[in-house]
């Protein structure tokens, strides 16, 4: 993970790269090696038809077979006694170049740098804390008719790469993909039009994505969970990337905050923060007519909180929006904004009919202040925003470009990826986004902000006997001032001690928990539906002939009480009341494993007993 950052100035040069953003003021040292490994890009690419641009096409790679310890040789620097390795790729037509790297292994003081050699644009020191030996390295892309890798170690040291492939890329003066080439009715997500998502927008990042030896540019945006845990959740389209294999997800690159920091075209372009890296969670199935074309990543790395990311909230209900926006790298260019003030229609992939149970959002966009956005090729995995500022939709693809302006868009619907697509946890967003299990239908966002607030809490245990006690730890965020707890079934059933003391449960049920953190100026809530299970004393167990439910101080008002074996068949049996203690007496069984629900309030909990 790293920064680009180019140089039009190498009077005094500071750079920042690094895993944590540190400051360094050492540019690479200079050495002129006999030992020089020289190879020569000589690709020409081709601009793709149509059909190829499913996701947009951005470059291929080549084979690059190198080794740091069988090609070429180290030389020694004549100021210091640094041992330097290095290779120079020329590039004669000055098309953006991306490394990847099967291993690299750095000692504590050796030093990676890929540069062109006049300096312009310097990516390093990547050091050995930069560095997961059993993964793929990846740097790039980077500009320039020469470059240079880079090793620096002390003679004691040890240092090794191994290059892989290099990726090319279509210049982007010729104006195919990339910086600048997006359609001049495009709208910088800094303009005026993004005010109101101007957290959302630090979510959002381009993905150069790697298929094979094919290279292609798509959207997505880190996604929140109800643990709430900065867990770097991405969700993106399954048809970027589609038949890639892990090993190819291993090297897709992220590029965070890759924008225009006003309303204007920038001149130069803009820096932004690389992750490299990320594996399969989740994905729709079929194709468009049978999925709704979502794709949930998990990234290899934390995303720092130095780059303020921010983790976009969802709705997962079927109701339509009349407002919203999608941002998105349309042609793989910088970050663009697009608003819709027409209700969204629910239908099937291309269609303009309304069917509620259908796949996909249809949308319109909108003329604004500053242009008319639209989507293109690079768009394809985008967020949909509602009026809310929730992800309802990622995008599939349409028919709208500059030149169609009112053409429409299709984007698969949040709702139908949360559990409509397979009932497998691999085919649903669900389990991954709702790991609590608190059957919320919408999340609010959340990022690193000191000013935003979080409410969140775990408990010691969520599933006891009556009588039980439960310790609540606070593990709310921001400028707190007050915190008001309920403990629905609980005693108490409330509190608003930032630590609650003990909770008891002396009722058997299912039980909501719900904390509401605030200040002067805001409020959150965190509500985890059915998150306590209080279930009856049940004894003995194992059991000869009967057993006892043991109900506390409070027997249901209502109760359903029913007994099935291992093959989930119904067993007869006679019940007795005594107080609050409630005895089954099962008859003859064979002895076994047997399965005892009780509905309560509409609200069911299995016990496991066995007979002997």
């Amino acid at each position: 993970m790293y920064l680009i950052k180019k140089f039009f100035c190498i009077v005094i040069v500071l750079f920042v790269i690094s895993i944590e953003n540190q400051l360094y003021a050492q540019l690479p040292l200079a050495v002129s090696s006999k030992e020089t490994v020289s190879i020569e890009i000589n690709m020409n690419l081709k601009k793709p038809s149509e059909a190829s641009k499913y996701p947009l096409y951005a470059g291929e790679t080549m084979p690059a077979i190198y080794n740091s310890s069988k090609d070429g040789g180290w030389e020694k620097h004549d100021q210091t006694d640094a041992q330097i390795w290095q290779m120079e790729i020329k590039n004669p037509e000055n098309q953006p170049l991306v490394f990847y790297f099967k291993t690299v292994k750095l000692n504590a003081d050796a030093r990676l740098y890929v540069y062109s050699t006049d300096f312009s644009t310097i990516l390093g020191p990547f050091t050995a804390k930069d560095i997961n030996d059993s993964m793929p390295f990846v740097v790039g892309p980077i500009s320039g008719s020469s470059i240079l890798l880079q090793l620096e170690k002390s003679t004691d040291s040890f240092a090794e790469i191994s290059l892989n492939e290099i990726g090319v890329l279509q210049k982007e003066s010729a104006g195919l993909s990339g910086f600048g080439t997006s359609g001049d009715c495009q709208v910088n997500v800094n303009c005026v039009e993004g005010q109101q998502l101007y957290q959302q927008k630090q979510g959002v990042a381009r993905i150069l994505l790697k298929q094979g030896s094919g290279l292609f540019y798509c959207s997505g945006t880190l996604i929140n969970n109800t643990r709430r845990d900065f867990k770097p959740l991405f969700l993106t389209a399954n048809h970027c990337g589609q038949n890639a294999t892990a090993e190819d997800y291993q090297q897709w690159l992220f590029h965070f905050n890759y924008e225009s920091e006003t309303c204007e075209n920038p001149l130069i372009e803009p820096q932004y923060y690389s992750l490299t890296g990320a594996q399969v969670l989740a994905t729709s199935t079929g194709s468009t007519n049978t999925g709704s074309d979502f794709k949930l990543l998990l990234l290899n790395n934390d995303v720092p909180a130095t780059i303020n990311p921010y983790y976009n909230g969802w709705n997962s209900t079927q109701q339509s929006s009349a407002k919203g926006q999608a941002i998105h790298h349309p042609d793989g260019d910088i970050k663009k904004i697009s608003t819709y003030n027409t209700r969204l229609i629910s239908t099937l992939y291309g269609g303009a009919s309304e069917d509620p149970n259908e796949k996909y959002w249809r949308v319109k966009w909108d003329e604004t202040p500053n242009g008319h956005g639209v989507t293109e090729g690079g768009s394809s995995g985008s967020p949909l925003f509602d009026e809310n500022g929730l992800v309802i939709g990622s995008l599939t693809g349409g028919l709208a470009s500059c030149e169609e302006l009112l053409a429409p868009d299709y984007f698969g619907k949040f709702s139908f990826s949360w559990d409509s697509n397979g009932t497998a946890p691999e085919n649903q967003l669900k389990p991954w986004l709702d790991p609590l299990e608190t059957g919320s239908v919408s999340l609010s966002g959340m990022g690193h902000s000191l000013n935003q607030l979080i409410a969140s809490f775990t408990a010691d245990a969520n599933e006891l006997i009556v009588g039980q006690e439960v310790v609540f730890s606070n593990l709310s965020s921001g400028a707190i001032t007050a915190y008001e707890w309920s403990f629905e079934g609980g005693e108490p059933t409330g509190s608003a001690d930032k630590d609650p003391k003990k909770i008891y449960y002396e009722k058997s049920g299912v039980y909501d928990v719900r904390l509401i953190v605030s200040n002067d100026f805001d409020s959150d809530t965190l509500l985890l539906k059915q998150f306590i299970i209080v279930r009856p004393q049940l004894y003995p167990n194992p059991a000869s002939d009967k057993f006892y439910l043991d109900f506390g101080k409070y027997f249901p008002e209502q109760l359903d009480v029913k007994l099935y074996d291992g093959l989930s068949r119904e067993i007869q049996f006679t019940a007795d009341r005594r107080n609050n203690v409630l005895v089954i007496i099962p008859g003859t069984l064979e002895k076994g494993l047997y399965i005892l629900r009780l509905v309560q309030q509409d609200e069911a909990i299995s016990l496991k007993v066995a007979l002997y």
